[in-house]
């Protein structure tokens, strides 16, 4: 949202939106991220390991070759920055 007005969609592709004319000046724009819970409730010691496809109670490990020291996060959120193009 820009300035404090109504959100605008950007979900799926092309990933863009109008934000209309704006005048010159600064303004505020506001991003919302929706995720998943993996990373805050997963099996965050989990190795995946190549064409792993499920997650279960026995994913919840605490030794084992698929288990890990360090957290496995899962890319989540912006992969790239927000651009703000000029529409001329």
């Amino acid at each position: 949202a820009v300035d404090q007005a109504p959100s605008l969609p950007v979900a799926f592709p092309p990933y863009a939106t109008d934000l209309g004319e704006l005048k010159a000046g600064q303004h505020t724009l506001n991003v919302t991220l929706y995720g998943n819970r993996h990373n805050a409730f997963g099996p965050v010691h989990l190795v995946f390991a190549p064409g792993f496809k499920w997650l279960g109670p026995d994913c919840y490990r605490t030794t084992g070759a698929l288990w890990s020291d360090a957290w496995q996060l899962r890319p989540l959120g912006l992969q790239q920055p927000v651009r703000v193009l000029n529409g001329e």
